[in-house]
């Protein structure tokens, strides 16, 4: 139980429970402990799983260091599981190796293991298709039959009872007694049962084969970033919530392209962004001016409007670029 990696789900709330042998350098050692159960996001440890390029050192060592360490470094070295279980009792936290001495198993770890890992993600993400069902030529383009058989092998590996039977596990409140937070025990003690495995790719097929299970549970890719995530809402969803850059999400990030392209490519939405930007300076420039100021406001209010028809089709591109033309004050000639 010691390094066995422990999830439960509440579908009810799209929550689940994680709790995971993790690894921690500090200073010139490494420790072990077990991470603490809280609630999380349905399919966290899956997207986790699935959006890891194991073929990156950086991103191996992260997941590696948080799920499954000492599983990866048994089966690399069959002494480890001997020294794991004679510091077992170092309470409450295990100190196996130095930072030295861990940073070498792990470039171990990740020449041995990075490609067989990736190969069970990128099995895994392929099944991982909102709609469940494979684009034209998709075998043909992943290496053919081959593929096909691993896929095949995969789908079947999601209905082998026997991986259910052995994980399964009801001891809930035993496993997480110590060390969840009362403030979650309402949440938890609604869960009748969890998984329990040492395998990060037993708990992976579990977790997809069990959100599969609820039609509710809508995957999707982000067009941004790349990775998969979870639909909030059964509408449909290019962009994740995930912060990409510059501490602005994918989905805000995706807005502001979205807007851009629609700028570029239509000449009258670029027009009325300009005399929009136009009106404002005018208010910064002269900002005792009641006039600009009541012209900007009215514009906001009623271009918005505009706006809004001509995006929904109720107007043309033509009465929206006359409406623009409107607002503009235009001199007279004096004869």
């Amino acid at each position: 139980m010691l390094f066995d990696i422990f999830i439960a789900f509440n579908m009810e709330e799209r929550i689940e429970f994680c709790s995971s042998p993790c690894v921690e350098i500090l200073n010139d050692k490494c420790f072990f402990y077990t991470r603490r159960a809280i609630p999380q996001d349905i399919g966290t440890y899956y997207l986790e799983f699935i959006n890891t390029d194991f073929r990156n050192k950086v991103e191996f060592r992260n997941f590696v260091l948080k799920y499954c360490f000492i599983q990866l470094l048994s089966m690399a070295d069959k002494d480890i599981d001997k020294i794991a279980e004679e510091k077992e009792n170092g309470f409450p936290h295990r100190n196996f190796f130095t930072a030295k001495e861990t940073e070498k198993y792990l470039d171990v770890l990740f020449k041995k293991f990075s490609k067989i890992i990736d190969e069970d993600r990128g099995l895994l993400a392929d099944m991982t298709f909102p709609v469940r069902s494979y684009p034209p030529n998709f075998f043909e383009k992943h290496g053919g039959k081959p593929y096909k058989n691993k896929m095949d092998s995969a789908r079947k590996m999601l209905r082998d009872e026997d991986i259910y039977r052995d994980a399964l596990t009801l001891d809930f409140d035993l496993h997480f007694n110590m060390d969840i937070s009362m403030k979650y025990r309402e949440l938890y003690e609604s869960i009748p049962y969890g998984f329990r495995s040492r395998d990060y790719g037993n708990i992976a097929y579990i977790s997809l084969n069990y959100l599969f299970s609820y039609p509710s549970i809508t995957f999707a890719k982000c067009a941004n970033c790349n990775k998969w995530f979870i639909a909030k809402t059964s509408h449909y969803t290019k962009y994740c919530d995930d912060i990409y850059e510059n501490g602005k999400t994918c989905k805000e990030i995706g807005a502001e392209k979205t807007f851009s392209k629609n700028l570029k490519e239509n000449p009258v939405l670029k027009k009325h962004r300009q005399r929009y930007m136009s009106l404002a300076s005018a208010v910064c420039n002269y900002p005792d001016n009641i006039i600009n100021k009541e012209r900007f406001e009215n514009f906001k209010i009623e271009g918005a409007k505009k706006k809004a028809d001509f995006l929904a089709g109720k107007i043309s591109a033509k009465a929206f670029d006359n409406w623009i033309e409107s607002t503009k004050v235009r001199k007279s000639n004096n004869m």
